[in-house]
């Protein structure tokens, strides 16, 4: 088992490193050259679809187009290949905003990605392999209960008859920011949210996991939050040891 790890680096270049499990030495691998190259102010999202030898690993990032920032998506087989580019959501689908968090979750075969607007819209969007559904384009959260710039995070549950998808944001309650989530179309407050700090979210065992950088007794902590279908739980500082 290996572990990929996808960052923008000083220079706006896309970089990739891996190792085993039971390794911790990284080793760099390359990235084909004449593929769009991210903007100084851009996210990044990426992760892993089917994860076997039949799968493939994707990543989400803002380039320029055209005068346009595009969100472009870069996809390869994870048994191997180089990375090529599929589809790109260009800037008609709402105007992004600079450097807006991206968050995406891939399941067969559609594809669902997050991003923030220059007014503060959350939009959800969704596509299949080759391209966007621009019908399904959507505001999930108003401007208005948000923060300009927004920590975004998602993960969807695949192992039921219907699928079913979480999303996650920071939201204006009473003049103070909180880390909330998005179930159903019902929103829970989860946990303070620390400026500056982002979010993650993964599916495990059948529940979605939310990470969160918080301040416990004036100690920063990466912290673990759980649903179990009616509430989100703490589970504590991760270990980092």
């Amino acid at each position: 088992m290996k572990i990929h790890v996808i960052y923008i680096d000083q220079s706006s270049k896309i970089r990739e490193q891996v190792r085993s499990v039971d390794d911790k030495t990284w080793k760099e691998l390359p990235i084909p050259a004449g593929l769009p190259a991210p903007i100084n102010t851009s996210k990044i999202s990426s992760g892993i679809c089917h994860d076997t030898g039949n799968g493939h690993h994707w990543v989400f990032f803002s380039s320029l187009q055209d005068g346009l920032v595009h969100v472009v998506e870069l996809r390869k087989e994870s048994n191997g290949g180089d990375w090529v580019e599929r589809k790109d959501l260009p800037q008609e689908f709402g105007t992004s905003l600079s450097g807006t968090a991206i968050a995406t979750s891939l399941t067969d075969p559609t594809t669902f990605m997050l991003f923030q607007a220059s007014n503060k819209d959350i939009f959800r969007v969704e596509g299949g392999y080759e391209e966007w559904d621009k019908s399904k384009t959507k505001v999930v959260v108003p401007g208005s209960q948000t923060i300009h710039r927004s920590p975004l995070a998602s993960c969807i549950d695949s192992s039921g008859s219907t699928e079913k998808y979480y999303m996650f944001f920071v939201g204006d309650i009473d003049g103070k920011n909180h880390v909330q989530s998005l179930i159903d179309g019902k929103r829970a407050t989860i946990a303070v949210w620390t400026p500056g700090s982002f979010i993650g979210a993964a599916m495990h065992n059948g529940k979605p996991h939310l990470f969160v950088n918080e301040v416990f007794q004036a100690v920063p902590r990466l912290s673990t939050y759980t649903y179990d279908g009616s509430s989100w739980t703490s589970l504590g500082a991760v270990n980092t040891n």
